[in-house]
């Protein structure tokens, strides 16, 4: 939105509208490539009884906002805290 110059998403020009797609968002925003990581990590959920299913990029938010356990927590943790990095690095780059 910063970039765009607008206040609210639905402002927002259709090609800059990504959802919740994480891996789109950071090819919106050129982001390096040492960020896709998150895009290979083959993550599934834990749940107490099969099946189990894969999680991909776009669908990693509802299993983190239900709190429904998945494989490969410490990975995913550690690439969401790159790419929050360099959001940070990105756009305070002026301030």
């Amino acid at each position: 939105m910063q970039q765009q110059r607008v206040e609210s998403t639905d402002k927002l020009p259709s090609d800059a509208v990504f959802g919740h797609d994480l891996v789109a968002g950071l090819k919106f925003l050129r982001a390096p490539v040492t960020l896709f990581k998150m895009n290979q990590l083959q993550i599934s959920t834990l749940h107490e009884r099969d099946p189990q299913q894969r999680v991909a990029p776009k669908d990693l938010h509802q299993a983190l906002r239900y709190g429904i356990p998945t494989t490969l927590q410490t990975e995913t943790s550690t690439e969401i805290r790159s790419i929050i990095a360099w959001i940070e690095g990105k756009f305070n780059e002026g301030n």
